[in-house]
């Protein structure tokens, strides 16, 4: 609400969705980790903004069902350098330092599900278990080397999926939405 300058889900609610709102579904985290140390405490303050954003929708919408998403791993083939700037922490780790820190916000996300704050209206969606991140991300082929005319496919963009990765994860949400 830009003329209180506050979070306002109600007002967004009785705007946009004829004042009723049964789920929202929320991906989040994944442009916080660009800048963490995949082996630094930087998680639990994504972990504890996670939980205010939570306790604001639910304050103001009480009845509404929130599903957070897991964060997919990034592209395992290429493309981790087109989102952040060369001096950004994220720059010395590759994938694999990038997949411990999803795992590791992830772990943090499941711990919802079980505290007893939370449990009543927050399910965790694991869509990262059913992301395919070798080609759910803009990726181009490029030869092997300069020596042979073999192609391989090298990702172009490590964390913001295509339209077909997009509806994996959505994929993903809507069969949650048809569990509940």
């Amino acid at each position: 609400n830009n003329s209180q300058n506050k979070f306002d889900m109600e007002s967004y609610v009785t705007t946009y969705c004829n004042g009723k709102c049964d789920y929202i579904f929320i991906l989040l985290g994944i442009n916080n980790l660009i800048g963490s140390n995949p082996f630094g405490t930087a998680y639990n303050n994504i972990f504890n903004d996670c939980k205010i954003l939570l306790r604001n929708i639910h304050s103001q919408l009480p009845n509404a069902k929130i599903f957070l998403s897991t964060n997919p791993l990034v592209s395992q083939n290429g493309g981790i350098g087109a989102n952040y700037n060369s001096n950004d922490v994220s720059g010395s780790f590759d994938e694999k330092g990038w997949n411990h820190k999803i795992f590791e916000m992830n772990e943090l996300y499941f711990e919802l599900e079980t505290d007893s704050e939370f449990t009543e209206y927050v399910t965790v969606v694991n869509t990262h278990a059913q992301f395919d991140s070798d080609y759910g991300y803009p990726f181009t082929q490029k030869p092997v080397n300069t020596r042979f005319s073999t192609n391989e496919v090298v990702g172009t963009n490590a964390v913001h999926p295509t339209n077909q990765g997009y509806w994996m994860i959505a994929d993903a949400l809507f069969r949650i939405l048809l569990s509940n």
